[in-house]
């Protein structure tokens, strides 16, 4: 799950992970600057990557790609957030082969 762990505002932005749907443990903190870090998408693909879409400072478009193994690991593993590395970040030099639309009310 990629979220915004405030009662107030959009940021910082997080991801945790379950084993069941219900308990959730936090891993990492993709974003804990101010400013707003809103619309987050995430997605797991065949090869394990779980990929997330998410509006930076209203301003771009970013694009995460992590290790869903690692996401796992750092579960089982710690006691609060800790940084699971990202394998690949959003590149603006290079076109993306995946476009995701993401709509609001």
């Amino acid at each position: 799950m990629v979220y915004n762990h405030t009662l107030h505002g959009r940021s910082p932005l997080n991801v945790a992970v379950s084993q069941d749907g219900v308990a959730w443990t936090p891993v990492l903190t993709l974003e804990d600057e101010p400013g707003e870090y809103s619309y987050p998408f995430l997605l797991q693909t065949s090869d394990g990557l779980v990929h997330i879409v998410y509006t930076w400072r209203r301003e771009r478009i970013r694009h995460v790609v992590l290790d869903s193994t690692e996401l796992v690991e750092v579960a089982t593993t710690a006691t609060a957030p800790a940084a699971a590395t990202s394998r690949a970040a959003h590149d603006p030099t290079r076109d993306p082969n995946v476009i995701v639309v993401l709509t609001d009310d």
